[in-house]
């Protein structure tokens, strides 16, 4: 008999990884990126107040529509409230840096890596994670050496939808072609990664905060639930 599922889909952020969601970055102590590229560029805006309308104005559009919005869109929608004329090479640097801070409190899911682990010894294992960087969840996935579990990731940054839009699963089937009944897709965050791959087919896996009518796995025991 084969196996039921071939495939085992993950979510990324919340997932096999903890983080923190704000668009904040540092400890009050010291400039933000977003404040010291203001401070280099002599703006004397309030910085802060810029980067949350920045973020706030694409995030809107994209709960409305599922089209994803990259961190340069954000960057550059940043400069120009703040009124600074930025070259594309200066709005990159104000990326490097303001993910440079963010990335810092992320850190391994517990039973993460294990779940791979196993997982990946006879399952195809893709990460399809929304996103507004293409680098980020790449880099991430080798900083913590997970990237050897990982055959693939699609990223909504790169395919212009995110989770639960039918698109971006569309995107990653036909990229990496399966009957969808034989996807497991595993997410802590009930509309983009239960209830968006359920309408595309697959079945679902919720590893996110138990609540009523939304049961929730532990990573460690996925391994066991799949092969049930």
């Amino acid at each position: 008999m084969s196996a039921r599922f071939t495939d085992v889909w993950f979510d990324f952020f919340g997932t096999l990884v903890e983080y923190q969601p704000s668009v904040h970055t540092g400890d009050g102590t010291a400039l933000t990126a977003p404040q010291a590229f203001a401070a280099r560029h002599g703006s004397r805006a309030d910085a802060r107040t810029a980067w949350d309308r920045a973020w706030a104005e694409h995030e809107s559009d994209a709960v409305a529509t599922g089209r994803e919005y990259s961190l340069s869109q954000v960057a550059a929608r940043f400069a120009a409230l703040i009124d600074v004329d930025a070259s594309v090479s200066d709005r990159e640097l104000l990326i490097d840096e303001y993910l440079r801070d963010w990335i810092v409190p992320v850190r391994v899911r517990d039973g993460a890596r294990e779940a791979l682990t196993t997982l990946v010894k006879d399952h195809r294992v893709i990460v399809v994670s929304n996103t507004h960087h293409e680098r980020l969840v790449p880099d991430l996935l080798a900083r913590f050496d997970l990237d050897a579990h990982v055959h693939a990731t699609v990223l909504s940054v790169s395919e212009g939808w995110r989770k639960p839009h039918p698109n971006l699963f569309a995107a990653a089937l036909a990229k990496y072609p399966v009957d969808p009944s034989r996807v497991a897709f595993v997410g802590d965050t009930w509309d983009a990664d239960v209830e968006g791959p359920r309408r595309a087919g697959m079945s679902a896996f919720y590893v996110g905060a138990p609540g009523p009518s939304r049961p929730a796995l532990a990573l460690l025991d996925l391994p066991a639930h799949l092969s049930a």
